[in-house]
């Protein structure tokens, strides 16, 4: 049976490779007001009269056959704002998140014009990268009193809370520190940690005041507790409320506590943050737990701090806001997205970089210019990028529910050349997950297809 199926995809894949070369959609103007009938394996979809979206494939022979007057690529909208230059900020080549993870694209195409929350120990909203971010008063819920500047100061850190804002909203193109990820974001300090300590309780009444108090969508927590019931229930609640809690996993990942869970982090209501290395390696401080769902490309960072300076920081309390950032993003463009939609774009979206499957590292690095795609595929499933530092290639299948009778289809390619062929049927586990593995030699492409029917030959795929 492989033998044959393999005959049969062989002669499919080397005439179809150029079609399905993970190009995009293509608009259709059809000719003379022409009414077809589509089948629903990838058919059409109605712009309005005599204008449809379709596949590069089905548009050319169209224009082929003369059903259609002119085709053209379905090319994605980008805001005209300059956003692609590299800016000036001299700390910036160290924020190596941006580019390892795309974020530049989300910059482009998003406003990021959502108010998040920072539950953490404060701000010195003086600093020159911070002067002109869009900061509000926010409140103090260790001393009860609306003073949130930083006092934090130990013999290793100055500012924990600033460092972690200039994350999100330092201001770029200023010509000094660093470039925040979500700029335009309104951000909101809630201090829940000062010099003087915090409780879990005032980690509570600042979850609860963000949602309640100052409408935030997005919170970010880059502190841990140890397991507190009443402190899941606030954050359960907030969840309900629609808002999205990002958390550092924790570091001390190469002691003892390395594989416990921290907390708020652990939750199912929040998302757990944990650090990659550039070279896509779990960081040796990170901790390693079940909890963790995805990891932020990550090194020593010189970081804004309050006393009008610069720090190193590195740690995952710096990875969550790189991801609350992120999640700023896309809320700005699908407001009505909650936690649960912002996981289902980290488990299609990411490339797995430590093996096959959820572990240490969660799904895996999310890469920032495929997140339009899984929010909009039109196909029964969306296959993930993938990292690989060797010749052997991670990849996942999403889907956003089991679907039965597909195969995979492994093809390696020498100089355009179809060199050999692989099938694999898909069997999703009860995150709607496939992995596998492929191996490669030096030199070839790999690329990857997902068929419905040996028969009938549907692709239901990009192609990677």
């Amino acid at each position: 049976m492989l033998k044959k199926i393999t005959a049969v995809f062989a002669a499919v894949l080397a005439m179809s490779c150029a079609v399905y070369a993970g190009e995009g959609d293509y608009i259709v103007k059809t000719k003379d007001g022409l009414v077809r009938a589509f089948s629903a394996d990838g058919g059409m979809e109605a712009l309005g009269d005599d204008m449809y979206v379709t596949t590069k494939s089905r548009a050319e022979k169209m224009l082929e056959n003369g059903t259609a007057e002119a085709i053209e690529p379905d090319m994605p909208v980008y805001i005209c704002d300059g956003g692609s230059e590299t800016p000036n900020d001299p700390y910036y080549s160290s924020q190596v998140y941006m580019d390892k993870m795309k974020i530049p694209v989300l910059q482009q195409r998003y406003s990021g014009n959502v108010r998040i929350a920072v539950i953490d120990t404060g701000v010195n909203r003086e600093h020159p990268d911070l002067v002109n971010a869009n900061i509000e008063k926010g409140y103090n819920f260790v001393d009860e009193n609306d003073d949130t500047a930083d006092t934090m100061t130990t013999s290793t850190l100055n500012g924990h809370g600033t460092k972690v804002i200039s994350v999100l909203a330092a201001q770029p193109n200023n010509g000094i520190g660093v470039a925040g990820v979500v700029p335009n974001a309104v951000i909101v300090p809630l201090v829940a940690l000062t010099g003087s300590g915090g409780y879990t309780s005032d980690v509570i009444q600042a979850i609860n005041a963000a949602v309640d108090d100052y409408d935030c969508k997005v919170i970010n927590i880059s502190l841990g507790v140890t397991y507190s019931k009443l402190l899941k229930v606030a954050c359960d609640n907030a969840a309900e409320k629609g808002a999205v809690i990002i958390c550092a996993a924790g570091n001390d990942g190469s002691t003892s506590k390395g594989t416990e869970i921290s907390y708020p982090a652990g939750y199912s209501s929040t998302i757990s943050v944990g650090s990659v290395l550039p070279n896509y390696t779990i960081a040796s401080y990170s901790r390693r737990s079940e909890a963790i769902d995805t990891g932020v490309v990550l090194t020593s960072m010189y970081l804004p701090n309050n006393k009008g300076g610069y720090d190193y920081g590195a740690g995952t309390s710096y990875a969550a806001p790189v991801m609350s950032g992120i999640a700023a993003f896309i809320i700005s463009e699908y407001p009505k997205f909650n936690v649960e939609s912002i996981r289902d774009i980290i488990k299609g979206a990411s490339a797995d970089i430590t093996g096959s499957g959820k572990d240490f590292a969660g799904y895996g690095v999310l890469m920032c210019d495929e997140i339009d795609h899984i929010i909009h595929y039109k196909h029964k499933i969306f296959l993930s990028p993938y990292i690989s530092g060797s010749q052997m290639v991670c990849l996942k299948a999403f889907a956003k529910s089991n679907i039965e009778g597909l195969t995979l289809i492994k093809a390696a390619y020498s100089g355009g050349m179809l060199k050999s062929l692989e099938t694999e049927p898909i069997v999703f586990d009860d995150e709607n997950l496939f992995y596998t593995t492929a191996g490669c030699e030096e030199g070839d492409e790999m690329k990857f297809f997902v068929w419905d029917g040996l028969d009938t030959q549907r692709n239901y795929s990009d192609v990677r």
